[in-house]
This record gives structure tokens, C-alpha cells and sequence, in this order.
């Protein structure tokens, strides 16, 4: 009788891996607690058929419990939930994404003026364009004073004064 109810523990630990495998796909995606729970039962129903029946036990419950979790996982990928759970947009430069500095790079040696005083940081115009702006070094630029682009840091424009004549 021992034997059957060990035999039932495995069977029960495993039915019960699938239990929570099904919740984690169809009920509850995302966060994986389902999924581990049901890893973790795989892993002691293992064990328990290692301890109780022996190792033959345990080599047939592994593979069965592989052959479960790799159900579950065809199954996860088959039916695109796997699409569902993931983002599969690209972000492209033809769809207006790209790295800030590229985008900065053709306001290079480019003149505008301050929009606000830049201590050292503030923003700049430059044409019909807004930018954030670093003035050079130390210095501070008042609101109004005419600009010229000089370098790039990050994502911002390091720029100086020009001086009036």
C-alpha cells in the first residue's frame, strides 16, 4: 500500500505542476509565480520518486516531467501567446526613433538663441527647434544672447556665447 501511495504523491505532484502551468498561461500571465510553483513541484515529485521508489523512478518521472514542461512551452509558443506577452514592435529609425545623438549632430556649429538663462544648463532655439543646451565650461548665459552649438555631451548641446560687435 506504501508503494501505491508513493506512486500517487509522484503522479499528484505532477498533475499538479500542470495545474499551474495552466493558470500561469491562460489566467494569470506574466509575473511566472504560477510557473515556478509548478517548476517546483516537478522538482519535488522528482525527488519524491528518487526517495520513495528509487532511481529508475526518479529517471521516469524526470522525463515525464520534461516532457510536460516541453508541452507547455510548445504549447506557450504554438498558440502566440508568446507574441501577446512580448513586445514585437521595432523601434526604427524610419518610424522617427533613433539614438539622441544622431539627431543633435546636425545642429553642430549651428547658431540660435537662449530661451531661458543657461547656469550652465538651460534651452536654446535654433531655428523652429527647442534643445536642451549646456553652456561651455563655467560660464552663464543669459536669457536672449545669441549662441553657437560647439559640442555634444550625452544628449545635450554644449554651446557658447557669441560675442556681439
Amino acid at each position: 500500500m506504501n508503494f501505491l501511495g508513493d506512486i500517487l504523491t509522484v503522479i499528484l505532484g505532477l498533475l499538479g505542476a500542470v495545474f499551474f502551468f495552466v493558470i500561469e498561461i491562460f489566467i494569470l500571465p506574466g509575473f511566472g509565480v504560477m510557473g515556478v510553483i509548478g517548476t517546483v513541484l516537478i522538482l519535488l515529485s522528482i525527488f519524491q520518486a528518487y526517495k520513495s521508489l528509487g532511481t529508475e523512478a526518479a529517471f521516469y518521472t524526470l522525463f515525464v516531467g520534461l516532457i510536460v514542461a516541453g508541452l507547455f512551452l510548445f504549447y506557450f509558443i504554438r498558440r502566440k501567446l508568446f507574441k501577446r506577452s512580448t513586445l514585437q514592435y521595432r523601434l526604427s529609425k524610419e518610424d522617427g526613433f533613433a539614438v539622441r545623438y544622431f539627431l543633435l549632430e546636425e545642429f553642430m556649429n549651428r547658431e540660435g538663441i537662449a530661451v531661458t538663462n543657461l547656469r550652465p544648463i538651460g534651452i536654446i532655439q535654433i531655428d523652429d527647434e527647442r534643445l536642451d543646451a549646456m553652456a561651455e565650461g563655467t560660464t552663464f548665459i543669459e536669457k536672449g544672447s545669441r549662441v553657437k552649438v560647439v559640442d555634444i555631451e550625452g544628449n545635450k548641446l554644449v554651446v557658447k556665447k557669441i560675442q556681439e560687435v
